[in-house]
Protein backbone atom coordinates (compact mmCIF):
# COMPACT_ATOMS: atom_id res chain seq x y z
CA UNK A 1 0.00 0.00 0.00
CA UNK A 2 1.41 3.38 -0.99
CA UNK A 3 2.50 5.48 1.95
CA UNK A 4 2.95 2.51 4.30
CA UNK A 5 6.41 2.58 5.85
CA UNK A 6 8.25 0.01 7.89
CA UNK A 7 6.91 -0.06 11.46
CA UNK A 8 9.18 1.63 13.96
CA UNK A 9 10.30 0.50 17.39
CA UNK A 10 8.26 2.36 20.02
CA UNK A 11 10.69 1.65 22.86
CA UNK A 12 11.51 4.77 24.82
CA UNK A 13 9.03 7.01 23.03
CA UNK A 14 6.67 9.12 25.12
CA UNK A 15 2.97 8.44 24.73
CA UNK A 16 0.37 11.07 25.55
CA UNK A 17 -2.89 9.59 26.75
CA UNK A 18 -5.29 12.53 26.59
CA UNK A 19 -8.36 11.52 28.56
CA UNK A 20 -10.39 14.71 28.26
CA UNK A 21 -12.46 16.20 29.44
CA UNK A 22 -14.76 17.13 26.57
CA UNK A 23 -14.83 20.87 25.74
CA UNK A 24 -11.74 21.70 27.81
CA UNK A 25 -9.27 22.71 25.10
CA UNK A 26 -8.26 19.25 23.87
CA UNK A 27 -8.64 20.27 20.21
CA UNK A 28 -6.29 23.21 20.79
CA UNK A 29 -3.79 20.90 22.50
CA UNK A 30 -4.01 18.39 19.66
CA UNK A 31 -3.30 21.08 17.08
CA UNK A 32 -0.40 22.47 19.12
CA UNK A 33 1.19 19.02 19.29
CA UNK A 34 0.40 18.14 15.67
CA UNK A 35 2.47 21.19 14.65
CA UNK A 36 5.29 20.53 17.12
CA UNK A 37 8.49 19.27 15.43
CA UNK A 38 9.17 16.72 18.18
CA UNK A 39 5.69 15.18 18.12
CA UNK A 40 3.86 12.96 15.67
CA UNK A 41 0.12 12.90 16.27
CA UNK A 42 -2.34 10.74 14.32
CA UNK A 43 -4.34 12.49 11.62
CA UNK A 44 -7.42 11.32 13.52
CA UNK A 45 -7.60 13.26 16.78
CA UNK A 46 -10.06 11.00 18.62
CA UNK A 47 -9.40 7.31 18.08
CA UNK A 48 -12.13 6.08 20.45
CA UNK A 49 -10.47 2.74 21.11
CA UNK A 50 -10.75 2.32 24.87
CA UNK A 51 -14.14 3.96 25.40
CA UNK A 52 -15.66 1.72 22.71
CA UNK A 53 -13.92 -1.36 24.10
CA UNK A 54 -14.53 -0.91 27.83
CA UNK A 55 -17.88 0.89 27.66
CA UNK A 56 -19.63 -0.49 24.55
CA UNK A 57 -22.98 0.28 26.18
CA UNK A 58 -22.17 3.99 25.90
CA UNK A 59 -19.59 4.23 23.12
CA UNK A 60 -19.79 1.06 21.04
CA UNK A 61 -21.06 3.14 18.14
CA UNK A 62 -17.51 4.28 17.45
CA UNK A 63 -16.35 0.78 16.52
CA UNK A 64 -19.14 0.82 13.93
CA UNK A 65 -18.34 4.31 12.71
CA UNK A 66 -14.73 3.79 11.63
CA UNK A 67 -15.46 1.27 8.83
CA UNK A 68 -18.04 3.75 7.49
CA UNK A 69 -15.52 6.59 7.69
CA UNK A 70 -12.97 4.41 5.87
CA UNK A 71 -15.40 3.78 3.01
CA UNK A 72 -16.04 7.52 2.75
CA UNK A 73 -12.29 8.21 2.63
CA UNK A 74 -11.84 5.58 -0.09
CA UNK A 75 -14.64 7.13 -2.11
CA UNK A 76 -12.93 10.52 -1.88
CA UNK A 77 -9.61 9.00 -2.99
CA UNK A 78 -11.25 7.31 -5.97
CA UNK A 79 -12.87 10.60 -6.93
CA UNK A 80 -9.38 12.14 -6.98
CA UNK A 81 -8.02 9.27 -9.05
CA UNK A 82 -5.91 7.78 -6.24
CA UNK A 83 -5.69 4.01 -6.52
CA UNK A 84 -3.88 3.24 -3.27
CA UNK A 85 -4.40 4.06 0.36
CA UNK A 86 -2.59 7.08 1.72
CA UNK A 87 -2.50 9.20 4.87
CA UNK A 88 -5.82 9.45 6.68
CA UNK A 89 -7.31 6.44 4.89
CA UNK A 90 -4.46 4.25 6.13
CA UNK A 91 -5.06 5.37 9.69
CA UNK A 92 -8.79 4.78 9.36
CA UNK A 93 -8.05 1.29 8.10
CA UNK A 94 -5.74 0.56 11.03
CA UNK A 95 -8.32 1.84 13.51
CA UNK A 96 -11.15 -0.13 11.88
CA UNK A 97 -9.09 -3.34 12.03
CA UNK A 98 -8.52 -3.14 15.77
CA UNK A 99 -12.06 -4.29 16.46
CA UNK A 100 -12.19 -6.21 19.70
CA UNK A 101 -8.43 -6.82 19.87
CA UNK A 102 -7.06 -3.81 21.73
CA UNK A 103 -3.67 -5.55 21.92
CA UNK A 104 -3.14 -4.10 18.44
CA UNK A 105 -3.55 -0.55 19.73
CA UNK A 106 0.21 0.27 19.74
CA UNK A 107 0.34 -0.65 16.05
CA UNK A 108 -1.61 2.53 15.32
CA UNK A 109 1.53 4.49 16.23
CA UNK A 110 4.30 2.44 14.58
CA UNK A 111 4.55 4.83 11.63
CA UNK A 112 6.46 7.34 13.75
CA UNK A 113 9.15 9.24 11.87
CA UNK A 114 12.65 8.91 13.25
CA UNK A 115 12.97 12.22 15.14
CA UNK A 116 9.53 12.10 16.80
CA UNK A 117 9.83 11.78 20.56
CA UNK A 118 6.12 11.94 21.31
CA UNK A 119 2.91 10.47 19.96
CA UNK A 120 -0.48 9.87 21.48
CA UNK A 121 -4.23 9.69 21.47
CA UNK A 122 -6.50 12.48 22.72
CA UNK A 123 -10.02 11.11 23.15
CA UNK A 124 -12.06 13.06 25.74
CA UNK A 125 -14.55 10.28 26.43
CA UNK A 126 -11.76 8.20 28.00
CA UNK A 127 -12.58 10.33 31.07
CA UNK A 128 -15.47 7.98 31.89
CA UNK A 129 -13.22 4.92 32.35
CA UNK A 130 -12.44 3.46 35.75
CA UNK A 131 -9.18 2.55 37.50
CA UNK A 132 -9.20 -1.03 36.24
CA UNK A 133 -9.51 0.14 32.66
CA UNK A 134 -6.68 2.62 33.08
CA UNK A 135 -4.43 -0.06 34.60
CA UNK A 136 -4.97 -2.23 31.53
CA UNK A 137 -4.21 0.71 29.24
CA UNK A 138 -1.01 1.52 31.10
CA UNK A 139 0.11 -2.10 30.89
CA UNK A 140 -0.60 -2.15 27.16
CA UNK A 141 1.53 0.95 26.64
CA UNK A 142 4.45 -0.12 28.80
CA UNK A 143 4.48 -3.60 27.23
CA UNK A 144 5.06 -1.83 23.90
CA UNK A 145 8.03 0.04 25.40
CA UNK A 146 6.19 3.37 25.59
CA UNK A 147 6.48 5.89 28.43
CA UNK A 148 2.92 6.90 29.39
CA UNK A 149 2.12 10.52 30.11
CA UNK A 150 -1.49 11.31 30.96
CA UNK A 151 -3.12 14.70 30.46
CA UNK A 152 -6.52 15.45 31.96
CA UNK A 153 -7.93 18.93 31.44
CA UNK A 154 -10.93 20.25 33.35
CA UNK A 155 -13.33 23.16 32.97
CA UNK A 156 -15.90 24.68 35.29
CA UNK A 157 -18.47 21.84 35.16
CA UNK A 158 -21.44 24.10 34.46
CA UNK A 159 -19.56 25.78 31.63
CA UNK A 160 -18.46 22.40 30.28
CA UNK A 161 -22.05 21.11 30.20
CA UNK A 162 -23.27 24.27 28.49
CA UNK A 163 -20.45 24.23 25.92
CA UNK A 164 -21.12 20.55 25.14
CA UNK A 165 -24.81 21.32 24.72
CA UNK A 166 -24.09 24.14 22.31
CA UNK A 167 -21.79 21.81 20.33
CA UNK A 168 -24.66 19.32 20.14
CA UNK A 169 -26.95 22.09 18.94
CA UNK A 170 -24.46 23.17 16.28
CA UNK A 171 -24.20 19.61 14.94
CA UNK A 172 -27.99 19.24 14.78
CA UNK A 173 -28.78 22.71 13.48
CA UNK A 174 -30.45 23.81 16.74
CA UNK A 175 -29.90 27.33 18.02
CA UNK A 176 -33.17 27.94 19.82
CA UNK A 177 -32.31 29.09 23.35
CA UNK A 178 -35.07 27.16 25.09
CA UNK A 179 -34.24 23.92 23.29
CA UNK A 180 -30.58 24.26 24.20
CA UNK A 181 -31.34 25.02 27.83
CA UNK A 182 -33.65 22.02 28.07
CA UNK A 183 -30.97 19.84 26.49
CA UNK A 184 -28.39 21.03 29.02
CA UNK A 185 -30.64 20.06 31.94
CA UNK A 186 -31.42 16.73 30.25
CA UNK A 187 -27.72 15.81 30.44
CA UNK A 188 -28.16 15.40 34.19
CA UNK A 189 -30.43 12.41 33.49
CA UNK A 190 -28.04 10.72 31.04
CA UNK A 191 -25.35 8.73 32.88
CA UNK A 192 -22.91 8.71 29.96
CA UNK A 193 -23.10 12.51 29.71
CA UNK A 194 -23.03 13.16 33.45
CA UNK A 195 -19.92 10.97 33.73
CA UNK A 196 -18.01 13.39 31.51
CA UNK A 197 -18.27 16.03 34.25
CA UNK A 198 -17.42 13.74 37.17
CA UNK A 199 -13.83 14.89 37.43
CA UNK A 200 -13.73 13.50 40.96
CA UNK A 201 -14.21 9.99 39.57
CA UNK A 202 -11.72 10.50 36.74
CA UNK A 203 -8.96 11.95 38.93
CA UNK A 204 -9.37 9.18 41.50
CA UNK A 205 -9.28 6.50 38.78
CA UNK A 206 -6.17 7.97 37.16
CA UNK A 207 -4.34 8.33 40.47
CA UNK A 208 -5.11 4.70 41.28
CA UNK A 209 -3.69 3.50 37.94
CA UNK A 210 -0.72 5.78 37.15
CA UNK A 211 2.17 7.02 39.30
CA UNK A 212 2.09 10.73 40.05
CA UNK A 213 4.97 11.55 37.69
CA UNK A 214 2.90 10.27 34.75
CA UNK A 215 -0.09 12.52 35.47
CA UNK A 216 -0.81 16.11 34.46
CA UNK A 217 -3.96 17.88 35.61
CA UNK A 218 -4.80 21.24 34.06
CA UNK A 219 -7.66 23.66 33.59
CA UNK A 220 -9.25 25.17 30.50
CA UNK A 221 -9.45 28.55 32.20
CA UNK A 222 -5.66 28.75 32.65
CA UNK A 223 -4.46 26.60 29.73
CA UNK A 224 -3.84 29.21 27.07
CA UNK A 225 -0.72 30.90 28.40
CA UNK A 226 3.04 30.35 28.48
CA UNK A 227 3.30 28.96 32.04
CA UNK A 228 0.72 26.23 31.41
CA UNK A 229 2.14 25.23 28.04
CA UNK A 230 5.67 25.20 29.46
CA UNK A 231 4.47 22.85 32.20
CA UNK A 232 2.75 20.63 29.64
CA UNK A 233 5.85 20.44 27.45
CA UNK A 234 8.00 19.56 30.46
CA UNK A 235 5.54 16.82 31.39
CA UNK A 236 5.64 15.43 27.85
CA UNK A 237 9.41 15.72 27.49
CA UNK A 238 9.37 18.00 24.47
CA UNK A 239 10.85 21.43 23.86
CA UNK A 240 8.66 24.36 24.81
CA UNK A 241 7.40 26.41 21.89
CA UNK A 242 5.01 29.37 22.30
CA UNK A 243 1.40 28.54 21.48
CA UNK A 244 -1.08 30.49 19.42
CA UNK A 245 -3.26 31.40 22.38
CA UNK A 246 -5.68 33.41 20.29
CA UNK A 247 -6.52 30.47 18.04
CA UNK A 248 -10.00 29.09 18.55
CA UNK A 249 -10.59 25.48 17.51
CA UNK A 250 -13.95 23.69 17.55
CA UNK A 251 -15.56 26.52 19.51
CA UNK A 252 -19.31 26.38 20.05
CA UNK A 253 -21.30 29.56 19.26
CA UNK A 254 -23.13 31.17 22.18
CA UNK A 255 -26.61 32.00 20.83
CA UNK A 256 -27.83 32.25 24.43
CA UNK A 257 -26.81 31.69 28.02
CA UNK A 258 -28.18 29.44 30.72
CA UNK A 259 -30.62 31.17 33.02
CA UNK A 260 -29.21 31.65 36.54
CA UNK A 261 -31.67 29.17 38.03
CA UNK A 262 -30.71 26.55 35.45
CA UNK A 263 -27.01 27.06 36.07
CA UNK A 264 -27.68 26.61 39.78
CA UNK A 265 -29.48 23.33 39.16
CA UNK A 266 -26.50 21.97 37.24
CA UNK A 267 -24.09 23.32 39.87
CA UNK A 268 -25.99 21.56 42.66
CA UNK A 269 -26.13 18.29 40.71
CA UNK A 270 -22.34 18.47 40.34
CA UNK A 271 -21.64 19.69 43.88
CA UNK A 272 -19.38 16.67 44.65
CA UNK A 273 -17.17 17.66 41.72
CA UNK A 274 -16.72 21.23 42.94
CA UNK A 275 -16.08 20.07 46.50
CA UNK A 276 -13.55 17.47 45.40
CA UNK A 277 -11.67 19.86 43.12
CA UNK A 278 -11.51 22.60 45.76
CA UNK A 279 -9.95 20.13 48.19
CA UNK A 280 -7.70 18.35 45.69
CA UNK A 281 -6.35 21.35 43.74
CA UNK A 282 -6.59 24.14 46.29
CA UNK A 283 -5.23 27.47 45.04
CA UNK A 284 -4.59 25.99 41.58
CA UNK A 285 -8.35 25.85 41.01
CA UNK A 286 -9.43 28.75 38.74
CA UNK A 287 -11.07 31.62 40.56
CA UNK A 288 -14.22 31.39 38.43
CA UNK A 289 -14.95 27.95 39.92
CA UNK A 290 -14.77 29.40 43.42
CA UNK A 291 -17.07 32.27 42.44
CA UNK A 292 -19.70 29.83 41.23
CA UNK A 293 -19.33 27.79 44.42
CA UNK A 294 -19.81 30.92 46.52
CA UNK A 295 -22.97 31.86 44.62
CA UNK A 296 -24.35 28.35 45.15
CA UNK A 297 -23.71 28.38 48.88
Amino acid sequence: MAGRQEPCDLTGRTFLLGVGAQKTGTSWLYRYLAEHPEAFMPMIKELHVFDAHFRPDWFGRYDRSFPRRLVQALDRQRARGQAQLTGRALQLLDRALIGEDIRRYPDLFRALPGPARLTGDITPSYAVLDAGHFRQIRQLLTDAGLKPRVVFLMRDPVERVWSATRMWGRKHGIDDAEQLRAAALAQLDRPEELARSRYDHTVAALEAAFPAEELFFGFYETLFCDPSVRALCAHLGIRYLPGDYGRTINASPRPAELLPAQAQLIRRALAPVYEFCETRFGHDLPATWRTRSARAA
